[in-house]
């Protein structure tokens, strides 16, 4: 009896099963509840820029109109760099800040927040950076320059995001100048999205990107204009990400100088002189034993357009001998690295 028992519960076992599986086939789908709409327009980050489409020059120049930095950009940048001020006056009353923008605001779209089109650097000297932070931070051994960097950069972010709404998005602290990404609101600028910026203190890279644009803008507009589209095409590509091994945006400009010394495919010949003959060089830095600078050049006519200078970028470093060849911008002139130790 107990072995048939058992064969006649098997089947009853097998019918509630089906019958459920039945009930549950037969069940309205639940569709989940709608998500609530943001304010960020996500889906715009991965869209190509809209061109005309007229012909190669064209585009070039209407892609130029909608990355170069605008009034709305400049202005949205000035509005952060105040409320930053304000934020951090009762931490540290000696520190200033300043701002610099790459781009326009609303033109970026792929791996904005990667690589962020707003720095803001914060500037103190060391000694009174060291003075505010031994005071505040308990620790018995004596910190180094870039270690109080580090450390200003953390309560600066920290009030940040305690009273402006900031959020923190990423720390960068291994490179050279260590910073942070922050997003801002979007009420800072006429936005959708969140802002995203790298703060910094102390950092001189965006001080000389800035004083180099301006400069080779001032002696051939086409020198700016092919720094600011080999920087959007890098960042679109995704090849600009510092911490992902790229060469930075500073160093895609410094490809740009360097092309534009050497260039000899046409009879225009070179448009931009020596690092050794810009303002900003002699400005900024001391000169090398031995280094001699030649007179300040006058701005050229242009005769090409960026567009053919673009093709001519591409063409260039496609076949440069990186293992023979090194980037000798100060110089301005191709040769093995060996003649320039």
């Amino acid at each position: 009896m107990g072995p048939q028992k058992v064969l006649q519960h098997k089947p009853a076992k097998k019918q509630v099963r089906s019958l459920a599986a039945r009930q549950a086939m037969s069940a309205p789908k639940q569709i989940p509840a709608a998500k609530p709409a943001t304010t960020e327009a996500l889906p715009s980050s991965i869209w190509p820029p809209v061109l005309s489409g007229q012909c190669w020059e064209s585009d070039v120049s209407e892609l130029l109109g909608q990355i170069s930095p605008n009034a709305e950009s400049e202005d949205t940048v000035s509005r952060l760099v105040d409320a930053v001020r304000e934020t951090i006056l009762p931490i540290f009353p000696d520190l200033d800040a300043c701002g610099f923008v790459h781009g326009n605001l609303r033109s970026g779209r792929a791996f904005r927040v990667a690589v962020p089109d707003v720095e803001i650097v914060l500037s103190v000297s060391p000694e009174k950076l060291r003075q505010k932070l031994q005071s505040r931070i308990a620790t018995e051994r004596k910190m180094d320059t870039r270690q109080l960097e580090k450390a200003a950069i953390r309560m600066v972010a920290e009030a940040l995001v305690a009273s402006c709404g900031f959020k923190f998005r990423r720390s960068a602290f291994r490179g050279e100048e260590p910073k942070l990404t922050l997003l801002a609101p979007a009420s800072f600028g006429p936005f959708a999205d969140a802002i995203p910026l790298d703060i910094s203190v102390n950092a001189e890279t965006p001080l000389y990107n800035a004083a180099l644009l301006a400069e080779c803008g001032q002696l051939d507009p086409r020198a700016k204009q092919l720094i600011l589209l080999v920087r959007r095409w890098a960042k679109d590509r995704g090849i600009c990400h510092a911490a992902k091994g790229y060469l930075s945006p500073y160093h895609w400009s410094l490809l740009v100088i360097f092309f534009l010394q050497v260039r000899r495919m046409s009879e225009e010949g070179s448009v931009l002189p020596p690092l050794q003959q810009f303002r900003a060089f002699c400005d900024l830095t001391s000169s090398p034993p031995g280094l001699q600078r030649g007179p300040r050049p006058s701005p050229k006519s242009s005769t090409e357009p960026t567009s053919q200078l673009l093709k001519e970028f591409m063409h260039f470093y496609r076949s440069f001998d990186w293992r023979n060849e090194m980037i000798n911008i100060i110089e301005g002139e191709r040769g093995p690295p060996t003649i320039f130790e």
